[in-house]
Protein backbone atom coordinates (compact mmCIF):
# COMPACT_ATOMS: atom_id res chain seq x y z
CA UNK A 1 0.00 0.00 0.00
CA UNK A 2 1.03 3.59 -0.52
CA UNK A 3 3.05 5.01 2.39
CA UNK A 4 1.09 8.25 2.10
CA UNK A 5 -2.49 7.01 2.47
CA UNK A 6 -2.76 6.84 6.26
CA UNK A 7 0.01 9.28 7.10
CA UNK A 8 -0.84 12.31 9.25
CA UNK A 9 1.98 14.32 7.72
CA UNK A 10 1.83 13.68 3.99
CA UNK A 11 4.36 15.14 1.60
CA UNK A 12 2.04 17.53 -0.20
CA UNK A 13 0.14 18.92 2.76
CA UNK A 14 2.21 19.43 5.94
CA UNK A 15 0.45 19.12 9.29
CA UNK A 16 -0.44 22.76 9.94
CA UNK A 17 -4.09 22.17 10.85
CA UNK A 18 -6.09 21.43 13.97
CA UNK A 19 -9.04 19.00 13.97
CA UNK A 20 -12.30 20.91 13.73
CA UNK A 21 -15.01 20.48 16.35
CA UNK A 22 -17.67 20.25 13.69
CA UNK A 23 -15.83 17.36 12.04
CA UNK A 24 -15.62 15.37 15.27
CA UNK A 25 -19.23 16.16 16.19
CA UNK A 26 -20.43 15.08 12.78
CA UNK A 27 -18.50 11.83 12.98
CA UNK A 28 -19.96 10.94 16.35
CA UNK A 29 -23.49 11.91 15.42
CA UNK A 30 -23.27 10.33 11.96
CA UNK A 31 -24.29 13.55 10.24
CA UNK A 32 -20.99 14.23 8.49
CA UNK A 33 -22.42 13.92 5.02
CA UNK A 34 -25.13 16.45 5.75
CA UNK A 35 -22.50 19.16 6.23
CA UNK A 36 -20.08 17.95 3.53
CA UNK A 37 -16.64 16.39 3.75
CA UNK A 38 -13.18 17.02 2.28
CA UNK A 39 -10.30 14.56 2.21
CA UNK A 40 -7.01 14.06 0.40
CA UNK A 41 -5.05 11.14 -0.95
CA UNK A 42 -1.49 10.82 -2.25
CA UNK A 43 -1.09 7.77 -4.45
CA UNK A 44 1.38 6.18 -6.87
CA UNK A 45 0.40 5.14 -10.42
CA UNK A 46 -0.89 1.59 -10.50
CA UNK A 47 -2.12 1.64 -6.91
CA UNK A 48 -5.63 1.81 -5.51
CA UNK A 49 -7.13 2.89 -2.19
CA UNK A 50 -10.47 3.30 -0.46
CA UNK A 51 -8.93 5.30 2.40
CA UNK A 52 -8.41 9.07 2.40
CA UNK A 53 -7.23 11.54 5.01
CA UNK A 54 -10.11 13.65 6.36
CA UNK A 55 -8.79 17.05 7.46
CA UNK A 56 -11.78 17.84 9.67
CA UNK A 57 -11.69 14.53 11.49
CA UNK A 58 -7.92 14.52 11.69
CA UNK A 59 -7.61 10.92 10.57
CA UNK A 60 -8.40 8.32 7.95
CA UNK A 61 -11.86 7.83 6.48
CA UNK A 62 -13.22 5.11 4.21
CA UNK A 63 -14.78 5.85 0.85
CA UNK A 64 -17.76 3.95 -0.53
CA UNK A 65 -15.58 2.88 -3.47
CA UNK A 66 -11.96 2.22 -4.43
CA UNK A 67 -9.95 4.79 -6.33
CA UNK A 68 -7.17 3.63 -8.66
CA UNK A 69 -4.57 5.81 -10.36
CA UNK A 70 -3.77 4.19 -13.70
CA UNK A 71 -1.27 6.69 -15.12
CA UNK A 72 0.15 10.19 -14.84
CA UNK A 73 1.29 12.47 -17.62
CA UNK A 74 2.60 16.02 -17.76
CA UNK A 75 2.04 18.12 -20.87
CA UNK A 76 4.31 21.06 -21.61
CA UNK A 77 4.16 23.99 -23.95
CA UNK A 78 6.51 23.45 -26.95
CA UNK A 79 10.03 23.45 -25.52
CA UNK A 80 12.78 25.44 -27.18
CA UNK A 81 15.92 23.33 -27.48
CA UNK A 82 19.25 22.89 -29.23
CA UNK A 83 20.82 19.85 -30.83
CA UNK A 84 23.80 19.00 -33.03
CA UNK A 85 24.20 16.77 -36.07
CA UNK A 86 27.52 14.93 -35.89
CA UNK A 87 29.55 12.65 -38.11
CA UNK A 88 29.31 9.09 -36.72
CA UNK A 89 32.91 8.47 -37.81
CA UNK A 90 34.85 11.51 -36.61
CA UNK A 91 32.37 13.01 -34.13
CA UNK A 92 32.69 16.34 -35.94
CA UNK A 93 29.75 18.72 -35.53
CA UNK A 94 28.27 19.16 -39.00
CA UNK A 95 25.42 21.49 -38.03
CA UNK A 96 23.82 23.00 -34.91
CA UNK A 97 20.15 23.83 -34.53
CA UNK A 98 17.93 25.91 -32.28
CA UNK A 99 14.32 24.81 -32.65
CA UNK A 100 11.31 23.70 -30.68
CA UNK A 101 9.04 20.68 -30.50
CA UNK A 102 7.02 20.18 -33.66
CA UNK A 103 9.29 22.18 -36.00
CA UNK A 104 11.18 20.89 -39.04
CA UNK A 105 14.88 21.51 -39.68
CA UNK A 106 17.05 20.62 -42.67
CA UNK A 107 19.74 18.08 -41.90
CA UNK A 108 23.16 18.20 -43.62
CA UNK A 109 21.98 15.52 -46.04
CA UNK A 110 20.30 16.23 -49.40
CA UNK A 111 16.49 16.36 -49.04
CA UNK A 112 16.54 15.08 -45.44
CA UNK A 113 14.79 16.77 -42.54
CA UNK A 114 14.23 16.14 -38.85
CA UNK A 115 11.23 17.07 -36.73
CA UNK A 116 11.50 17.10 -32.96
CA UNK A 117 8.50 15.10 -31.77
CA UNK A 118 9.13 15.25 -28.06
CA UNK A 119 11.66 15.99 -25.38
CA UNK A 120 11.33 13.23 -22.79
CA UNK A 121 12.42 15.02 -19.62
CA UNK A 122 12.11 11.96 -17.41
CA UNK A 123 14.58 9.92 -19.49
CA UNK A 124 16.42 12.92 -20.98
CA UNK A 125 15.86 11.77 -24.54
CA UNK A 126 15.03 13.57 -27.77
CA UNK A 127 12.57 11.87 -30.12
CA UNK A 128 12.71 12.78 -33.83
CA UNK A 129 10.83 12.03 -37.02
CA UNK A 130 13.28 11.68 -39.93
CA UNK A 131 11.81 12.73 -43.27
CA UNK A 132 13.03 12.63 -46.85
CA UNK A 133 11.05 14.23 -49.63
CA UNK A 134 8.20 14.88 -47.19
CA UNK A 135 7.91 11.18 -46.35
CA UNK A 136 8.67 9.86 -42.87
CA UNK A 137 11.53 7.38 -42.96
CA UNK A 138 11.38 6.41 -39.32
CA UNK A 139 11.93 7.46 -35.73
CA UNK A 140 15.20 8.49 -34.16
CA UNK A 141 15.78 8.64 -30.42
CA UNK A 142 18.78 10.51 -29.06
CA UNK A 143 19.84 10.27 -25.45
CA UNK A 144 20.83 7.29 -23.36
CA UNK A 145 22.31 5.30 -26.20
CA UNK A 146 21.38 6.61 -29.65
CA UNK A 147 19.06 4.32 -31.50
CA UNK A 148 16.96 4.50 -34.63
CA UNK A 149 14.08 2.52 -36.05
CA UNK A 150 12.80 1.66 -39.50
CA UNK A 151 14.69 2.91 -42.54
CA UNK A 152 16.03 5.81 -40.46
CA UNK A 153 18.45 3.27 -38.99
CA UNK A 154 20.65 3.88 -42.02
CA UNK A 155 20.87 7.61 -41.28
CA UNK A 156 24.59 8.48 -41.55
CA UNK A 157 24.35 11.05 -38.75
CA UNK A 158 24.28 11.25 -35.00
CA UNK A 159 21.79 13.66 -33.43
CA UNK A 160 22.67 14.85 -29.94
CA UNK A 161 20.68 17.23 -27.74
CA UNK A 162 22.80 19.93 -26.13
CA UNK A 163 20.50 22.33 -24.29
CA UNK A 164 16.88 23.28 -23.64
CA UNK A 165 14.91 26.01 -21.93
CA UNK A 166 13.07 25.31 -18.71
CA UNK A 167 9.71 23.87 -19.79
CA UNK A 168 6.40 25.45 -18.80
CA UNK A 169 3.71 23.01 -17.73
CA UNK A 170 0.55 23.27 -19.81
CA UNK A 171 -1.52 20.56 -18.14
CA UNK A 172 -1.32 17.69 -15.65
CA UNK A 173 -3.38 14.66 -16.56
CA UNK A 174 -4.22 11.50 -14.67
CA UNK A 175 -6.12 8.49 -15.92
CA UNK A 176 -8.11 6.89 -13.12
CA UNK A 177 -10.55 4.07 -12.45
CA UNK A 178 -13.37 3.66 -9.94
CA UNK A 179 -14.03 0.23 -8.47
CA UNK A 180 -17.20 -0.56 -6.53
CA UNK A 181 -17.47 -3.87 -4.70
CA UNK A 182 -14.35 -4.98 -6.53
CA UNK A 183 -15.86 -4.30 -9.96
CA UNK A 184 -14.68 -1.65 -12.41
CA UNK A 185 -17.59 0.78 -12.75
CA UNK A 186 -16.01 3.89 -14.24
CA UNK A 187 -12.87 5.22 -15.88
CA UNK A 188 -11.96 8.78 -16.69
CA UNK A 189 -9.36 11.49 -17.01
CA UNK A 190 -8.82 14.06 -14.26
CA UNK A 191 -6.97 17.26 -15.10
CA UNK A 192 -6.38 20.49 -13.26
CA UNK A 193 -9.78 22.25 -13.02
CA UNK A 194 -11.43 19.24 -14.67
CA UNK A 195 -12.59 16.88 -11.89
CA UNK A 196 -14.39 13.55 -11.94
CA UNK A 197 -17.55 12.82 -9.92
CA UNK A 198 -18.91 9.55 -8.58
CA UNK A 199 -21.63 8.93 -5.99
CA UNK A 200 -21.75 12.60 -5.05
CA UNK A 201 -17.98 12.79 -4.49
CA UNK A 202 -16.03 15.18 -6.71
CA UNK A 203 -12.38 14.22 -7.22
CA UNK A 204 -9.83 16.92 -8.06
CA UNK A 205 -6.22 16.54 -9.14
CA UNK A 206 -4.31 18.93 -6.88
CA UNK A 207 -0.60 18.13 -7.24
CA UNK A 208 2.06 16.03 -8.92
CA UNK A 209 5.40 15.39 -7.23
CA UNK A 210 8.10 12.77 -6.62
CA UNK A 211 9.29 11.08 -3.44
CA UNK A 212 12.96 11.09 -2.37
CA UNK A 213 13.55 7.99 -4.50
CA UNK A 214 12.32 9.85 -7.59
CA UNK A 215 9.07 7.93 -7.92
CA UNK A 216 6.20 10.12 -9.12
CA UNK A 217 2.91 10.32 -7.26
CA UNK A 218 -0.19 12.51 -7.42
CA UNK A 219 -2.33 14.27 -4.84
CA UNK A 220 -6.12 14.22 -5.08
CA UNK A 221 -8.86 15.99 -3.16
CA UNK A 222 -12.19 14.27 -2.50
CA UNK A 223 -14.99 16.75 -1.91
CA UNK A 224 -18.55 15.87 -0.91
CA UNK A 225 -20.80 18.93 -0.77
CA UNK A 226 -24.56 18.16 -0.70
CA UNK A 227 -25.35 21.89 -0.53
CA UNK A 228 -23.67 22.75 -3.83
CA UNK A 229 -26.96 22.81 -5.83
CA UNK A 230 -28.35 25.39 -3.38
CA UNK A 231 -25.23 27.53 -3.84
CA UNK A 232 -25.70 27.52 -7.60
CA UNK A 233 -29.41 28.28 -7.14
CA UNK A 234 -28.50 31.30 -5.02
CA UNK A 235 -26.06 32.48 -7.71
CA UNK A 236 -28.79 32.12 -10.33
CA UNK A 237 -31.25 34.12 -8.24
CA UNK A 238 -28.63 36.85 -7.75
CA UNK A 239 -27.94 37.05 -11.51
CA UNK A 240 -31.66 37.28 -12.24
CA UNK A 241 -32.00 40.04 -9.64
CA UNK A 242 -29.12 42.00 -11.18
CA UNK A 243 -30.65 41.58 -14.63
CA UNK A 244 -34.01 42.89 -13.42
CA UNK A 245 -32.33 45.79 -11.62
CA UNK A 246 -30.51 46.94 -14.75
CA UNK A 247 -33.20 46.19 -17.34
CA UNK A 248 -36.40 47.23 -15.56
CA UNK A 249 -36.54 50.92 -14.56
CA UNK A 250 -36.71 51.64 -10.85
CA UNK A 251 -39.27 54.36 -10.16
CA UNK A 252 -40.78 55.74 -6.97
CA UNK A 253 -43.81 58.06 -6.76
CA UNK A 254 -45.25 59.91 -3.83
CA UNK A 255 -48.94 60.81 -3.52
CA UNK A 256 -49.75 64.23 -2.09
CA UNK A 257 -53.25 64.78 -0.76
CA UNK A 258 -54.55 68.34 -0.28
CA UNK A 259 -57.67 70.46 -0.28
CA UNK A 260 -57.49 70.76 -4.04
CA UNK A 261 -57.12 67.03 -4.59
CA UNK A 262 -54.21 64.66 -4.94
CA UNK A 263 -51.04 64.94 -6.94
CA UNK A 264 -48.21 62.61 -7.92
CA UNK A 265 -44.70 63.55 -6.82
CA UNK A 266 -41.75 61.83 -8.59
CA UNK A 267 -39.21 60.71 -6.01
CA UNK A 268 -36.92 58.40 -8.00
CA UNK A 269 -36.50 57.13 -11.55
CA UNK A 270 -37.84 60.01 -13.68
CA UNK A 271 -34.71 61.88 -14.88
CA UNK A 272 -34.55 64.29 -17.82
CA UNK A 273 -37.03 64.88 -20.60
CA UNK A 274 -37.84 61.19 -20.95
CA UNK A 275 -38.75 61.02 -17.27
CA UNK A 276 -41.07 64.01 -17.53
CA UNK A 277 -42.84 62.50 -20.54
CA UNK A 278 -43.30 59.18 -18.72
CA UNK A 279 -44.63 60.97 -15.65
CA UNK A 280 -47.13 63.02 -17.70
CA UNK A 281 -48.37 59.85 -19.39
CA UNK A 282 -48.78 58.20 -15.99
CA UNK A 283 -50.72 61.19 -14.67
CA UNK A 284 -53.05 61.13 -17.69
CA UNK A 285 -53.69 57.42 -17.26
CA UNK A 286 -54.35 57.97 -13.58
CA UNK A 287 -56.81 60.77 -14.23
CA UNK A 288 -58.63 58.71 -16.83
CA UNK A 289 -58.77 55.80 -14.43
Amino acid sequence: PSPFVNCDECLLFPKVWQPGRCGRFCEKSRFARIFGQVGTLNIYPGEKSAVIHDWDLGGSRMLDFEFRLDSLETFYYPIELRFDALSPVTGEILASYTTREGELVDLPLPGTQARVKRLDLENMQLEFDILRGGRILGDYVSGKGDRAFGSAASLPLLLRGTDYRDPRIRQLQSKVSILDAGQLVSTGVIEMNSPLSYKGVTIYLTALDADPQGRSYAGFQFSEDPWEPLVWLGCLIMVIGLFIAFVLPYRVLGVLAGNEGTALLPLEGYPGQGGRVALEQLVRNWEIG
